[in-house]
């Protein structure tokens, strides 16, 4: 039986420590469904409930069967990516609102999005792309495209691992290319459109500019953008909303990468879930949307969270790296002056005793730093400061 109070609540799959804290002042009663070994009581407050369970596991579904209508939710939410498909199928065997599960399959499978966009009418957001049982085959099919790099990435991969630039020589030579997307090279600046969507209306909140290395992790982001022209940020507007409306997405918050090629936007990928890398918080800096807090509640409140007052004109993230290893210490720099910047947060992304491994995707990051500033210039500018200034020292692991 449950405790009085407890009903009538909200449920939470994968928080981190920060969402929970933030979830924890917003007067709900949250039911936080975190995987073994993940502890986020301390953060999650005095009206909410922790319990433990795998739910990328086969058998969540029962388990959300059996123990959440107890709480009486008002619906499942998450806003990681891991989350966002138990977080659909829960709903729907619950009879709970949410985005179905067939969306959120739509936006994760690569090869699925390119194709809804071919058959909607909308392929010409959509670079030359293909599947194939070989290299060999992939290189036959890019030899008509306009360039001659190609990506290949996993086709349900995150966090940018597993993403390689080869040319279609190299491509022609790789073995097996199963569970693997080809897609033509777009060169240039990549984006980021972060909205959301309610009764099908969309709505681009902001648009982040990246920044990556030749590896394609991400190190920093920037609002606003300092490399798209007036007109681009009009077909910025459109053409999302173009794509949303392509993919079927009735209400939620989405999280689209896009880049300028030589024919306009073109789609790279998309996430029904908010954008990683503290760019929510670069968001609610700069336009005074809890674009968080909105993607977290909006299935039992529609309209937007946040005093849509900004705290400065731009704010940008910075993450750095180390030598792999074990870590042996971390020195926070201090007095540093920013000009016409201001440091909001500093979080070294390891501890002493980590082991950090060679930069093969964004988990491999060490620092993030996230500023504020008069122009995204000087933002951008002074979070790679901070950053690159926060030592993180390492010798070489031996763990044989």
């Amino acid at each position: 039986m449950i405790e009085d109070g407890l009903s009538n609540s909200l449920v939470v799959l994968g928080a981190s420590d920060r969402i929970a804290e933030v979830l924890s002042q917003s007067g709900r009663v949250i039911v936080h469904v975190v995987k073994p070994g993940t502890h986020v009581e301390r953060r999650a407050g005095p009206r909410s409930r922790v319990l433990s369970h795998d739910y990328e596991h086969e058998d969540f579904i029962d388990f959300a069967t059996r123990v959440l209508p107890a709480f009486n939710p008002r619906a499942v939410v998450s806003v990681t990516e891991s989350g966002a498909l138990p977080a659909a199928r829960a709903n729907e065997a619950l009879g709970l609102p949410g985005v179905g599960s067939e969306v959120v399959e739509r936006f994760r499978n690569k090869a699925l999005m390119r194709e809804l966009l071919s058959s909607s009418g909308t392929g010409r957001l959509s670079p030359q792309w293909c599947e194939a049982e070989t290299g060999y085959d992939a290189a036959c099919h890019a030899q008509r495209w306009r360039s001659k790099w190609v990506i290949v990435k996993p086709v349900g991969g995150t966090a940018s691992a597993g993403v390689r630039l080869v040319s279609r020589d190299e491509l022609a030579r790789m073995p097996s290319m199963a569970g693997m997307l080809v897609e033509e090279f777009i060169p240039g600046v990549e984006f980021s459109a972060e909205t959301f969507t309610v009764n099908g209306f969309h709505k681009v909140i902001a648009v982040t500019e990246k920044e990556t290395n030749s590896a394609f992790i991400e190190l920093g982001h920037v609002i606003p953008p300092r490399s798209l022209s007036p007109q681009q940020n009009n077909i910025v507007d459109r053409d999302i909303c173009a794509f949303l409306d392509a993919m079927g997405l009735e209400n939620g918050p989405a999280h689209t990468e896009f880049k300028f090629g030589l024919l306009g936007l073109m789609i790279i990928e998309s996430h029904t879930r908010i954008g990683g890398d503290g760019i929510s918080e670069l968001v609610h800096l700069v336009t005074g949307v809890d674009i968080t807090l909105w993607s977290l509640l909006w299935p039992i409140q529609a309209e937007a969270i946040g005093d849509a007052v900004p705290v400065a004109p731009a704010a940008a993230v910075a993450f750095s790296t180390a030598a792999a290893g074990r870590v042996t210490g971390i020195q926070i720099p201090t007095g540093m002056h920013l000009n016409d910047a201001s440091l909001v947060s500093l979080w070294p992304l390891v501890r002493v005793g980590d082991i950090v491994k060679p930069l093969g995707s964004s988990r491999e990051r060490v620092v993030r730093a996230i500023t504020t500033g008069g122009t995204p210039e000087s933002a951008i500018l002074a979070a790679h400061l901070v950053a690159d200034a926060t030592v993180i020292a390492t010798y070489e692991a031996d763990d044989k």
